[in-house]
């Protein structure tokens, strides 16, 4: 069962996200007992990215909350799933998490693998949030029950998304150096307590190294201009770009860039965002010429992919509408519910096709179709965006120049 349902989720993921890319893939199949962590911007998809990708069979620690239905009790306790209560839990009551650490705690004594988010809670931003000590707990109370010769490793991993919350977007997972829990040992034997927030810190600075961790809102926004400034000029593949942002984030939070250069780059950014242009259209990159002999030429193949997914992509978008209220679960309602519905329709429309075609083209079109109209919309936004600038220099010629000198300056003292 478990191996069917990670084979699910990896050709899902293929789908779901217009590029993936795993650094250091082989650590998340270390063997032995063995904890994998990773940041928590989007719900479930964050742990099925990590553990998707190893060969292992991993169990995670859930949130409680999840299973206070009881049909969703009993499929995530059958799913590989341990129960821990967080205050936002318990209504004001002690936690009780003996059971789960106990459970944890046989499942590395037998060489398992857990799964952990410790940030505990999910939120849509680019910044890691207080690490809880539960891990750190558990590791060394193994360890501790049993001379410290469990081996016990825990390795962070750090999530890049393009957009956490939508569809056919980019993510980069980028798995760490392990960290022996073993090494704790004599500060465990005079202080567990600090030693469980020695080991807490480490995980932190794993998980750190490895994602986007802006301290502030505006080193966040700095780093949103300079991508989108590197991207346009010198476009790099998904990979390289998530590096270099790491990189970069280092030179911004150790202030290698001015005050002033920050401030400029805020400036611009917010202008180009508040009047709904992009860096590619002030750049004129592409002729509007070429863009606008893709959209004529390729019209019939999009509406013919636009009408055959209204109803696999419309549901899904219409249940994250209609249910959801936070942002960090869009991405969640959208792949669970596409799960259903994708498979669904394609075999009712490829049954209803089959009366007047051959069933295996019909078949065949549906993807190529689906994926060319998605390049069309990207394609047909940017066209739009051309459009704007276009009209935002006739009307406010003075106010375009200003925002056309200031990319030229910050492109000059950035690069």
């Amino acid at each position: 069962m478990y191996h069917l349902l990670r084979t699910i989720v990896r050709i899902s993921l293929r789908i779901f996200y217009r590029r993936s890319v795993i650094l250091n893939r082989k650590a998340l199949s270390t063997p032995g007992p063995l904890f994998i962590l990773s940041n928590h911007p989007s719900t479930v998809m964050d742990p099925f990215n990590v553990v998707a990708r190893s060969r292992r069979m991993v169990y995670f620690l859930a949130n409680a909350s999840l299973f206070k239905h009881p049909v969703a009790d009993r499929i995530l306790s059958t799913l590989y799933c341990i129960k821990v209560e967080r205050y936002e839990d318990v209504n004001n009551r002690p936690l009780n998490n003996e059971q789960a650490f106990a459970q944890s705690i046989k499942f590395l004594k037998n060489g398992g693998c857990l799964y952990v988010a410790p940030e505990g809670t999910s939120k849509v931003e680019r910044h890691l949030r207080k690490v809880k000590t539960g891990t750190a707990r558990i590791a060394l109370a193994a360890e501790a029950a049993h001379g410290f010769n469990l081996g016990i490793k825990i390795l962070p991993a750090g999530i890049i998304y393009s957009n956490p919350r939508y569809f056919r977007e980019q993510a980069l997972v980028k798995a760490g150096e392990l960290i022996r829990v073993a090494d704790f040992k004599d500060l465990y034997l005079k202080d567990s307590r600090e030693a469980v927030k020695a080991l807490t810190l480490k995980i932190r600075a794993g998980l750190s190294a490895n994602m986007i961790d802006a301290d502030t809102p505006r080193q966040d926004e700095a780093l949103a201009a300079w991508e989108m400034l590197t991207q346009t000029e010198n476009p790099l593949p998904w990979k390289k770009k998530g590096l270099r942002s790491l990189e970069q984030l280092k030179a911004i939070k150790t202030g290698a860039f001015s005050t002033e250069t920050l401030s400029r780059m805020q400036i611009y950014f917010q202008g180009i965002s508040r009047n709904g242009l992009s860096d590619e259209s002030l750049a004129g990159k592409r002729g509007m010429t070429a863009r606008i002999l893709f959209l004529l030429t390729g019209l019939p193949l999009a509406i013919f992919g636009f009408l055959n997914h209204l109803l696999p992509c419309g549901i899904p978008w219409l249940i994250n509408r209609k249910l959801n209220i936070w942002p960090c679960y869009e991405a969640t309602y959208k792949y669970i519910s596409g799960l259903i519905f994708f498979p669904l329709f394609y075999y009712l429309q490829i049954r209803l096709a089959s009366q007047w075609i051959d069933w295996w083209i019909y078949a065949l079109s549906l993807p190529i179709s689906g994926l060319f109209t998605d390049f069309y919309r990207r394609e047909l936004g940017r066209w739009q965006e051309e459009r704007r600038w276009k009209n935002y220099r006739r009307d406010y010629p003075a106010s375009a120049q200003r925002l056309l000198d200031l990319r030229i300056s910050l492109r000059e003292q950035l690069f």
